[in-house]
C-alpha cells in the first residue's frame, strides 16, 4: 500500500493517509438483505410480501427506488455514480442501499452496471412506520388530541404546498401543518391528526411523501456539582481556578418554557432586555417562564449578579450566556434559532417518549433523533445533549440521536460513583446510551417567579443534562481561548472545536462508577464526567494529545489516518477516544447508522486494541470491530512505554460530504519533544537587492521526536528557506536541524524581525526567535563646483566634479550627459563601478559660443535606487565686449538747414546680460560740414542703448537698439533726446564680428528738434 504524509492543521502532527480502493472490496458483507422497519428482506429472491392496498400498481408509476450495491462505495465510485447517473446517496438504508430517484432509462443502465447488486421500488407499504399505536398518554396536552398525531416526511425535491394541499383533501386528516426546514439543511415534515389508521395507505400512495410515523410525546425529565465534574473532591475546582468559567460561550436551552429573566441569576440590572449586550441572556424565544426551564437554565450558567462569580449556587458554567427556547418550536427549528444567536451547545431536559412502541421500552430512531443528526452533519461545530428520562421512565430522542450525548444522573457526592436517575440502554439499534453520567440529585437552583431564591431538588437527569452541557462549554473554552496543548491559554493557538471533538473530550474524561457494574455500561455509559481526567494544564500527570478532522478532509471507505504518542510511564491510564457526528440516518431504515469507523490502537509490541472491546473494566486485545456507535473507546490501565499508534479506518463511508470527519482525543503520562533555539540569529550587513544567509538552529532536548511545521517570519525582508525535504521537518532526540535564514533588505538601516517556529512541543508550540541585520545601499554623491563664473572666449574655464560612492554597496556609474553646446567634457571617465568610498574626476568645460550668461544640465546615472539619476546645473556668463564703428552722417530738418553730411565715429561698451539681450555704453563724435556759409558742426554723443538681436546664433545677426542721448552741439549747446537704430552682425570666429548699422538720433529739447542720420560699419571684440 502507498501512503503519503500530509499536515493536520488542528495539531502539528504527521499522520499518514492511505487510500485504497481494492481495500473497500475486500469487506465481507455477510448480510446482504434491506433491512427496513417494515421488514427485511433479500431483493435477489424476491419482492417482499405487502398488503395490496400498499403496493403500487405497477413499477412504472414510480421513479423512487431503493438500489444496493455490493459492496459499500469508494470515493471515486460514488463521484462517477453521481456525474454518470445524477445519484444522491443521501439517503442510506441498510445493507449498502440508498433511496434514490431515477428515471427509467438511466435506471435500464443502472441495473446493468456489475457494482449494482439490485433495485427494489419504493413500495407505499415501506412509508408507514410499523410503531405507530396510539394508546394512552402521560401529559395532558397529548390527551386531548382525538385521534393519532402523524408525521409526514416529505421526500427532498418534494413539492410541499402540493402534498400539504392533497393532505387536507383526504378523509379523516386534520390539523395539518407544514414544517420546511430544507433552507437550512433539514426535511420538510407535514405534522397532523388521523382519525384511524385506515387512513393510512391513501397518505402513504402520495407521491411526495417519503415516510408517516407517530409524532412521540415529549417528557420533561422532571449539591457540588462543579467540584465532583471537574476533579471529583467537594469544593475542589481546578478548572475554575484556572480561569475557565465559560466565558464566550452561549448555550442553548430548548425546555418545555422559558427561563425566568427576572431572577437574580440571570437578570441585567443595567438592561434587562434579552440581547448581544445582555449579561446573561441573549434571547428568550415565545417567552413562558417554567419552573423546569429556570432551575435548569441555572445549572448550566445561572450567577447571581449581586455575587457574581461568587455565589455558592453558581451554574457550573457561571460566565456563559443562554438562549432560551421552547421544545415546541420543533427540534430543527429551535437548533437553527440557536444558531443565528451563537449557540454551539443546546441542552434538552427532556426526550420524546418512544417506549410504548417497542416490547423492551428501547429508543427508536425517529424525526427528531434525524432531526438533531441532520443538523449536526451540516454544522460540524455544534453539539446536543439529552437527557436519559427519569426513573421508571424510558430513553428517548434527542439524547439517543446518534450525534448527541445522552445523560443519566448520579446521587450527590459522595455518592456520585452510583446512578441517580435514568435508564439503561442500549436504544432499540443498540447503540449505547447514556454516553456519560454528570450528578442530578439534591441540586441547587433557581427558582422561577422569585426575586432570587434558591431551591434544592431531589433526582433528575433534567439536572445532569445542563451539567454536562456546561462541562462541555469548559471544554470548548479550553480549545477556543488556546489552552491546548500548552496548558496556558494562547491566542495564537486558539481553535473551533468541532461537536464531534466536544464529544470526544467530555467522553475521554470519564471514569468508570464503582457502583454500577461493568464498564462501560448500559447505565453508566462511559461513566462519570472527571475534566482534569483529560484537560492539561502544567503539573497534570497526564498530557492531552487531540486531533479533529472536518468532512471536507474527511475519510473514504477504504481509507484511514494513523497518529502516534509517545507513552512515558505506565503509572497513568493510556485512554483514546474517536467520536464522529455520523450522517442521518433514513426515515424507514431498520438501523439509522450510516458510516462506520473502526479505532485500533496498536502498543509498541504490536499487541493491537479494537475501540470498544472491553473487559474486566478496561480494553482487550483482539475482538470484533463495533459497527453500530459513534463513539468508539481504548483504555489500558498500564500502558507499555514507548510509541504507541493510533489508527482511525474507514470501513465503510456510505455517505460522505465529501468524506467522513471524526476527532480523536488521547491521554496518558507522555512523553514530549522539548525545544531550543539556542540564541537568536545576527545577519551581516547586507545591499538592497542581494541577499544574505546565516543558520537559525533548532534543537530538540528530549526523548520524542520533534516535528517543526514552520516557520513564520513578522518582517518579509527575513524568511526560512523551506528545507529539500520541505516542511514538517523531523529533529530526532538530542538533535538539531540549520535552517537557512534569508535577509534580502529592501529598506536601508537596522532590521528586525521575530521568527516564529511552530512545532509538536506541547509546552512551547510556538517561539520567537529574533532576528537582526542591517540594509545597506549604494549611495552616489557629486560634489565640486558647477558655477564658472565669468569666462571669456580667449580663455575657456573647467571645472573638475567628484563623483563618489559614499554607500557600502559597489555602485555602477554608467554615464554622464549635458545638454547643451557651450559646455563640454575635456575628462570624462565613466561608465565606471565604484567601491565604496571610492570617486572619480569628471571635467568639465565651458567655451562660450555666444555672448551673455549661461546654464546648463548636467546628468549623472548610476543604479543607486534612491537616486537613479544626479542633476547638476552648469552656469557662466561672458565678459563684455568693446567695439569700434565709423561712417558717415547727415542732418535732417531743421538741423539740415545749417548742417549738411560729415563724418562720425563711436566707442561703444557692451555687456551682454542674455543671448539676445545687451547693454551697451557709446561715446561718440560727428562732424557736419556747414551749408549756406555756415560753420561746420561737431556733435559729441553720449548714449545708454538696449540692444536686441533676433538670432543670436545666425550665421548673419539682425538686431536692434535704441536709448536715451545727450548731444553736444558745438556751436551750440546741450541737448537731450534719443537714438534708435538697425544693424547687422557678422561673427569672425569666437571673439570677432563686423557690424553694419544705421542709426536715427534726434535732440528732442532742441528747439527745433535737431534730427539727424548716422551710417557705421564697426568691429566688435569680445574679451
Amino acid at each position: 500500500m502507498t501512503c503519503g504524509r500530509r499536515r493536520f492543521a488542528f495539531f502539528v502532527f504527521t499522520f499518514v493517509l492511505c487510500r485504497n480502493a481494492a481495500e473497500a472490496q475486500d469487506v465481507k458483507v455477510e448480510d446482504t438483505r434491506i433491512l427496513l422497519e417494515t421488514g427485511a428482506f433479500d431483493p435477489l429472491r424476491g419482492p417482499p410480501r405487502v398488503p395490496p392496498e400498499l403496493q403500487l400498481a405497477s413499477e412504472e408509476a414510480t421513479d423512487r427506488w431503493i438500489v444496493q450495491f455490493r459492496t459499500p462505495l469508494t470515493r471515486e465510485q460514488r463521484e462517477r455514480l453521481a456525474k454518470d447517473f445524477g445519484l444522491k446517496l443521501t439517503r442510506y438504508i441498510p445493507n449498502l442501499a440508498y433511496l434514490e430517484r431515477v428515471s427509467r432509462p438511466d435506471l435500464d443502465r443502472l441495473r446493468k452496471l456489475d457494482l449494482v447488486r439490485a433495485v427494489v421500488a419504493y413500495q407505499p407499504a415501506f412509508k408507514i412506520s410499523p410503531r405507530i399505536k396510539g394508546g394512552t398518554f402521560r401529559t395532558p396536552e397529548r390527551r386531548a388530541i382525538k385521534g393519532l398525531l402523524l408525521r409526514a416526511v416529505l421526500f427532498d425535491d418534494a413539492d410541499a404546498q402540493e402534498v400539504l394541499g392533497a393532505l387536507r383533501g383526504l378523509p379523516g386528516v386534520s390539523a395539518a401543518q407544514l414544517g420546511d426546514f430544507r433552507p437550512e439543511g433539514g426535511e420538510a415534515r407535514i405534522e397532523f391528526v388521523l382519525a384511524s389508521r385506515s387512513g393510512l395507505p391513501a397518505i402513504a400512495r402520495l407521491p411526495g411523501v417519503r415516510w408517516i410515523e407517530e409524532v412521540a410525546e415529549q417528557i420533561e425529565d422532571n449539591g457540588n456539582t462543579a467540584g465532583t465534574i471537574q476533579s471529583g473532591t467537594p469544593g475542589s475546582v481546578p478548572i475554575w481556578d484556572k480561569g475557565l468559567h465559560g466565558e464566550g460561550q452561549i448555550v442553548g436551552v430548548v425546555d418545555g418554557g422559558t427561563i425566568d429573566i427576572n431572577h437574580c441569576m440571570f437578570r441585567d440590572p443595567i438592561n434587562n432586555t434579552p440581547s448581544t449586550t445582555h449579561r446573561k441572556m441573549i434571547e428568550v424565544r415565545n417567552a413562558s417562564t417554567t419552573s423546569h426551564a429556570t432551575f435548569v437554565g441555572g445549572i448550566v450558567a445561572g450567577d447571581d449578579f449581586g455575587n457574581p462569580g461568587t455565589g455558592a449556587n453558581r451554574g457550573n458554567a457561571w460566565a456563559a450566556r443562554l438562549v432560551s427556547g421552547r421544545r415546541g418550536e420543533g427540534m430543527f427549528n429551535a437548533l437553527v434559532s440557536n444558531r443565528a444567536r451563537g449557540v454551539r451547545i443546546h441542552t434538552n431536559s427532556w426526550h420524546d417518549d418512544t417506549n410504548g412502541s417497542t416490547p423492551d421500552g428501547a429508543a427508536l430512531y425517529n424525526q427528531t433523533a434525524a432531526d438533531v443528526d441532520t443538523f449536526t452533519w451540516n454544522n460540524q461545530d455544534h453539539l446536543v445533549l439529552g437527557s436519559m428520562g427519569n426513573n421508571g421512565e424510558e430513553q428517548g430522542p434527542p439524547g439517543t440521536a446518534k450525534n448527541s450525548i445522552g445523560v443519566n444522573a448520579s446521587l450527590r457526592d459522595p455518592n456520585e460513583g452510583t446512578v441517580g436517575d435514568g435508564n439503561p440502554g442500549p436504544t432499540a439499534d443498540g447503540r449505547r446510551k447514556p454516553d456519560v453520567v454528570t450528578p442530578g440529585c439534591q441540586i441547587n437552583s433557581a427558582l422561577f417567579s422569585t426575586a432570587c431564591t434558591i431551591q434544592q431538588r431531589g433526582c433528575a437527569t433534567s439536572w445532569a443534562t445542563p451539567a454536562a452541557a456546561a462541562t462541555t462549554a469548559l471544554i470548548r473554552q479550553y480549545y477556543t481561548e488556546g489552552w491546548y496543548p500548552t496548558g496556558t491559554a494562547r491566542p495564537q493557538n486558539a481553535l473551533t472545536p468541532t461537536g464531534a471533538l466536544l464529544k470526544a473530550t467530555l467522553l475521554n474524561a470519564t471514569l468508570d462508577m464503582a457502583g454500577e457494574a461493568g464498564y462501560p455500561s448500559v447505565t453508566e455509559g462511559w461513566g462519570m464526567a472527571r475534566l482534569n481526567n483529560t484537560l492539561f494544564f502544567p503539573g497534570s500527570p497526564r498530557r492531552l494529545r487531540a486531533w479533529q478532522v472536518r468532512n471536507a478532509d474527511g475519510l473514504a471507505t477504504g481509507e484511514f489516518q494513523a497518529f502516534t504518542i509517545e507513552v512515558a510511564s505506565a503509572t497513568q491510564p493510556l485512554k483514546v477516544t474517536v467520536a464522529w457526528s455520523d450522517a442521518p440516518g433514513t426515515s424507514g431504515a431498520a438501523n439509522p447508522v450510516v458510516n462506520n469507523l473502526d479505532l485500533t490502537v496498536v502498543a509498541p509490541n504490536s499487541t493491537t486494541f479494537r475501540g470498544n472491546v472491553f473487559a474486566g473494566g478496561q480494553s482487550s486485545a483482539g475482538g470484533v470491530p463495533d459497527a453500530l456507535n459513534n463513539v468508539e473507546q481504548v483504555l489500558v490501565n498500564a500502558p507499555a512505554v514507548g510509541t504507541w499508534t493510533i489508527r482511525v479506518g474507514a470501513t465503510a463511508v456510505n455517505v460522505g460530504a465529501p468524506g467522513q470527519g471524526f476527532a480523536v482525543v488521547a491521554t496518558a503520562r507522555m512523553s514530549a519533544p522539548a525545544i531550543q533555539v539556542p540564541g537568536g540569529v545576527n545577519l551581516a550587513a547586507t545591499c538592497l537587492g542581494s541577499a544574505s544567509l546565516a543558520d537559525l538552529n533548532v534543537c530538540n532536548t528530549a526523548s520524542e521526536d520533534l516535528i517543526v511545521s514552520g516557520i513564520a517570519s513578522s518582517n518579509a525582508q527575513f524568511s526560512v528557506q523551506t528545507p529539500s525535504s520541505g516542511f514538517p521537518v523531523k529533529i530526532g532526540p538530542n538533535a538539531c536541524f540549520p535552517f537557512k535564514v534569508a535577509f534580502a533588505p529592501t529598506a536601508e538601516g537596522p532590521q528586525t524581525a521575530t521568527l516564529s517556529v511552530s512545532s509538536n512541543d506541547p509546552e512551547t508550540p510556538v517561539v520567537a526567535v529574533a532576528a537582526t541585520a542591517t540594509g545597506t545601499q549604494k549611495d552616489i554623491r557629486v560634489t565640486g563646483s558647477t558655477t564658472f563664473g565669468v569666462v571669456s572666449a580667449w580663455s575657456p574655464g573647467i571645472r573638475t566634479l567628484a563623483v563618489c560612492n559614499i554607500g557600502n554597496c559597489p555602485l555602477a556609474v554608467s554615464g554622464a550627459t549635458i545638454n547643451c553646446l557651450d559646455f563640454s567634457f575635456v575628462a570624462n571617465p565613466l561608465p565606471a563601478t565604484l567601491a565604496s568610498s571610492a570617486c572619480v574626476d569628471l571635467a568639465v568645460e565651458f567655451t562660450p559660443t555666444l555672448p551673455g550668461p549661461k546654464t546648463c544640465q548636467l546628468q549623472i546615472m548610476s543604479d543607486d535606487p534612491d537616486t537613479p539619476i544626479v542633476t547638476r546645473t552648469l552656469s557662466a556668463r561672458t565678459p563684455p565686449a568693446v567695439s569700434v564703428h565709423a561712417g558717415l552722417v547727415d542732418a535732417h530738418g531743421p538741423f539740415g538747414n545749417v548742417a549738411g553730411t560729415g563724418s562720425s565715429i563711436d566707442f561703444d561698451f557692451v555687456n551682454p546680460v542674455g543671448p539676445k539681450l545687451a547693454w551697451d555704453l557709446r561715446l561718440g563724435r560727428s562732424r557736419f560740414d556747414g551749408t549756406a556759409g555756415q560753420p561746420d558742426t561737431k556733435v559729441w554723443r553720449f548714449g545708454a542703448n538696449a540692444k536686441y538681436t533676433f538670432n543670436p546664433a545666425g550665421p548673419l545677426r539682425l538686431f536692434v537698439n535704441g536709448g536715451p542721448n545727450l548731444y553736444h552741439f558745438d556751436p551750440g549747446s546741450v541737448e537731450g533726446g534719443f537714438n534708435v537704430g538697425i544693424g547687422l552682425n557678422l561673427p569672425a570666429g569666437k571673439r570677432f564680428s563686423f557690424e553694419a548699422t544705421y542709426n536715427y538720433n534726434r535732440a528732442i529739447t532742441a528747439s527745433p528738434d535737431l534730427p539727424f542720420s548716422q551710417f557705421m560699419l564697426g568691429l566688435l571684440v569680445s574679451f
